[in-house]
């Protein structure tokens, strides 16, 4: 009787055991089929954004046109500096980008150059600038990368976290610092000593001067000729005129409402004031 009732406790203590068994290995398929299916969505998650801001786009009957105005105004742009070089800049406001239609503007000037947004401040990084600076190499475009500054943030720091997530290579355009932005927490003259921080210690990582962008009315009011007179300058302007106020621009940021095959949203212009051998002399050795 004893062992009638050691053997019918064994058995039960066998079912147990393979069922338990058999619920650790369908957890543990179940857990390895999300992680291979989270696997495959993150292999493909670009590809899988930008279809998905197609649909988006498609289905709410959203359409990017140049207003009549502004495309008069972009095309006398292109005729006027017929002979100069022209390119983009991006951030991820322009979402997803189809590197493979991203060749020549709509008047068919090629693209020669294309600027992408890098770093903000301290800390940040635009989501898609790993995505956009890979397809740019891949395509063996002139490359740029900028930093958007924040005045109210530390200037070293700054600094740090651009040099920490960009690296540049022969070739590709000098650092760019963007400065756009009023400080409300310290003075003009303080925003200028930690631009030039900024500038000195990125100088100093990469051995190359940046370059700075900045509007017209921002260049003047704020910066001054003479406190940067040694730098580079990227100025936007996109009001009706025959070139920049400030008449040591190399490039000029003339529209943020131009649009090109392979981007879904509407694009900034932009004109470099010489030509290929000029453009790839100020490009890092």
């Amino acid at each position: 009787m004893a062992k009638t009732t050691s053997k019918k406790r064994s058995k039960r203590s066998n079912k147990r055991v393979k069922k338990k068994n058999r619920r650790t290995l369908i957890i543990a398929g179940a857990v390895w089929g999300v992680l291979a299916v989270a696997f495959i969505v993150f292999l493909f998650r670009y590809p899988i954004i930008r279809k998905a801001q197609e649909v988006y786009i498609k289905a709410n009957h959203i359409t990017f046109n140049t207003p009549s105005s502004e495309a008069v105004r972009i095309d006398k742009v292109f005729k006027r500096f017929d002979k100069q070089l022209f390119g983009v800049d991006f951030s991820h406001y322009q979402g997803i980008i189809n590197w493979n239609h991203v060749d020549t503007f709509n008047c068919g000037k090629p693209v020669s150059f294309v600027i992408v947004r890098a770093t903000m401040g301290h800390d940040g990084k635009d989501i898609y600038f790993n995505y956009n600076w890979k397809n740019l190499t891949k395509k063996q475009l002139t490359k740029g990368a900028y930093h958007y500054y924040r005045p109210n943030e530390n200037s070293a720091r700054q600094a740090a976290n651009f040099i920490k997530r960009v690296k540049l290579e022969k070739g590709d355009l000098p650092p760019i610092l963007d400065i756009e932005a009023v400080p409300t927490v310290q003075s003009v003259k303080n925003l200028k000593i930690g631009l030039k921080r900024w500038l000195k210690i990125v100088e100093d990582h990469y051995g190359v001067k940046p370059i700075i962008y900045s509007s017209d009315h921002y260049f003047k009011t704020y910066l001054t000729r003479k406190d940067f007179k040694e730098y580079i300058l990227w100025i936007a302007n996109f009001n009706n005129k025959r070139h920049p106020n400030e008449n040591r621009w190399t490039i000029w940021q003339f529209t943020e409402k131009g649009t090109l095959n392979g981007v879904d949203g509407f694009v900034d212009f932009n004109v470099f004031r010489g030509s290929k051998e000029e453009l790839n002399g100020i490009l890092i050795k």
